[in-house]
């Protein structure tokens, strides 16, 4: 059901609007646990639903480039169809070894694809699957009975949209990473599995190092959220004073070129740079949320601290090149964690008491509002 490219946004958010109103009126049975598996299968309905929204999706060039990241994928896939060098020249260097340093898995799964000739859609099909599944899944694991829930947060959430129609080697490799750390985090931890998903999500998408050496971070160094977050204001402070001068120093560390070219490279002509308060004041949210709940609040939760604090320390790390181009790229990282910030204390530990169920309808369209305004 391919619609005109000017026309997705617009469906998404009315689908979106409709999905949300439905659910959280009346707000006081939107926390209701059900029994068996209901709000599970809500869940992957829906997921099903935005897989084949964001697979079919038009894939031809329009000239307001509303999906001009699509239309490059789509290009070179089509490109790669029939030719049977396309996996030796993605997985090999030229002395015939294995090239460990490529994005093998997101590139590996699109060349076989293509080299046995299935069309453009199948392989968007699968991306978009990669995409929305794990983050059934991590509703699942976290957040037992609530599934639906969880995923309306999802899907409301910053990077959504884009992530299932643009960046999607950087959405991929998100949602791969979130399920890993929702099986580290778990109530009944799969660590192993965990580590080999995080782990993974770098050969979806170079950008990922910075989840991970987050979440190394939040594991071994910086265990409490005052400090996190005294390193998230120095950031801030670090990026008003220095401008894009701390990115200068450390983009030529990036083997990427295509990293380092978003870096230091100039500002793209229709894109707007600097300064990003909107997306600042959108990013503080779950950590003030955060911030309640630990410290205000004195709940003491290993899982969500490792949670919490990796996604303070992946957005500092926005922080500092947030005057780079395609800046959301970058904080799209540590907003994958933005609706598991968010839910898990609302749901697991019902911050607010009785009034819980109204403040998380209004997260949930505040939230809604906000991705619809900017």
């Amino acid at each position: 059901f391919m619609f005109a490219p000017e026309l997705y946004k617009p469906i998404f958010l009315s689908i979106a609007y409709i999905l949300v109103l439905l659910k959280i009126i009346p707000p006081e049975r939107m926390l209701l646990k059900k029994s068996g598996n209901s709000n599970l299968v809500k869940a992957c309905l829906v997921g099903s639903f935005f897989i084949i929204f964001f697979g079919f999706r038009p894939t031809y060039s329009d000239p307001y480039l509303y999906m001009a990241d699509t239309i490059g994928y789509a290009s070179f896939y089509n490109s790669l169809k029939g030719n049977a060098n396309a996996i030796d020249v993605l997985l090999l260097n030229d002395d015939g070894s294995f090239n460990f340093n490529s994005e093998f898995i997101f590139g590996g799964i699109r060349n076989i694809m293509a080299v046995v000739n299935l069309p453009v859609e199948a392989w968007l099909l699968v991306v978009a699957a990669i995409f929305i599944i794990p983050k059934i899944l991590v509703s699942k694991i976290l957040f037992p009975g609530r599934e639906y829930l969880v995923f309306l947060f999802f899907i409301t959430s910053m990077g959504f949209y884009s992530g299932g129609t643009n960046g999607i080697r950087n959405a991929d490799g998100s949602s791969v990473f979130i399920l890993g750390l929702s099986l580290i985090c778990s109530p009944k931890p799969r660590k192993l599995l965990g580590t080999l998903l995080c782990l993974s999500s770098y050969y979806f998408h170079h950008s990922e190092v910075i989840l991970i050496v987050s979440l190394i971070i939040s594991l071994y160094l910086v265990k409490k959220t005052n400090f996190a977050i005294i390193i998230w204001f120095a950031a801030i402070l670090i990026s008003l004073i220095g401008g894009n001068s701390l990115a200068f120093l450390i983009g030529p560390y990036f083997e990427d070129d295509r990293v380092n070219s978003y870096i230091l490279g100039d500002s793209i002509e229709g894109y707007r740079t600097g300064f990003r308060w909107d997306f600042l004041v959108y990013s503080a949210a779950p950590i003030l949320i955060g911030w309640y709940t630990t410290v205000r609040l004195g709940i003491k939760d290993k899982l969500y601290q490792i949670i919490l604090n990796t996604y303070i320390i992946a957005n500092a790390i926005w922080i500092i090149f947030m005057y780079a181009s395609y800046t959301n790229r970058f904080a799209a990282l540590s907003w994958s964690l933005f609706p598991i910030i968010i839910c898990y204390p609302l749901l697991n530990h019902n911050i607010f008491g009785k009034s819980t169920p109204q403040k998380t309808a209004l997260f949930l369209f505040c939230q809604l509002i906000f991705i619809t305004l900017i």
